[in-house]
């Protein structure tokens, strides 16, 4: 898909040789010749590359500051004819990823774009692992919480099997006179109701865990 660019520049003539420029280019372009048009465009659309002229009338680098309360992400070229300290500072401040003068040099204003629009995608590749991240970790939360209640589950039903076998055993045993081969039987049932007992206490110690 094509990436997306807003044009805001009051100058028809310098729009439209920018656009076509950028439309050769392969790139999707939008214009707006003041901030009142811009703000509906933004307000409509998502722009991963803005090119904004501070020369429009009434708004100077504060149309950065306003553009970014609309939209955060977007990368913003800005261009202006005065080549004054004060603006370029302005600007840099209210975040622009780059002060062009006017008249651009098109190789250079091309180049500036194209690393605008890589920035972007990065950036939107990030925000998704991101989310994924936390998508995969919650998931995984979710997981290790239902294995620790079936855990909890199986941990609690093997005691009280294990209690009851146990109790039965013992009122068995005190009940026979067994033989010296049925003692060797019940010894290593003995045993085994233990180990089994063992296992019932490490299953709940990892529930505790």
């Amino acid at each position: 898909m094509a990436c997306k660019i807003l044009l805001i520049c009051p100058e028809k003539e310098v729009r439209q040789t920018l656009r076509d420029r950028l439309e050769t280019e392969g790139y999707q372009v939008s214009e707006a010749d003041s901030q009142e048009e811009a703000l509906k465009a933004l307000a409509a659309d998502i722009y991963p590359v803005i090119l904004a002229d501070l020369d429009i009338p009434g708004a100077g680098p504060e149309i950065i500051k306003t553009i970014r309360e609309i939209n955060a992400d977007s990368r913003i070229l800005a261009f202006t004819g005065k080549a004054d300290l004060a603006t370029g500072m302005r600007a840099v401040q209210e975040s622009a990823d780059d002060l062009i003068l006017k008249p651009a040099d098109w190789n250079y204003l091309r180049g500036a774009v194209r690393k605008a629009e890589e920035k972007y995608m990065l950036q939107e590749q990030n925000r998704n692992l991101l989310s994924e991240l936390v998508r995969v970790n919650k998931s995984l939360n979710e997981s290790l919480a239902r294995a620790a209640k079936e855990t909890a589950l199986i941990s609690h039903d093997l005691s009280v099997a294990l209690m009851t076998l146990k109790v039965s055993y013992e009122m068995l045993a005190a009940s026979m006179n067994p033989s010296a081969e049925q003692k060797k039987k019940m010894e290593s049932i003995g045993k085994a109701l233990g180990q089994a007992g063992e296992v019932s206490e490490r299953l709940e110690r990892l529930r505790e865990m």
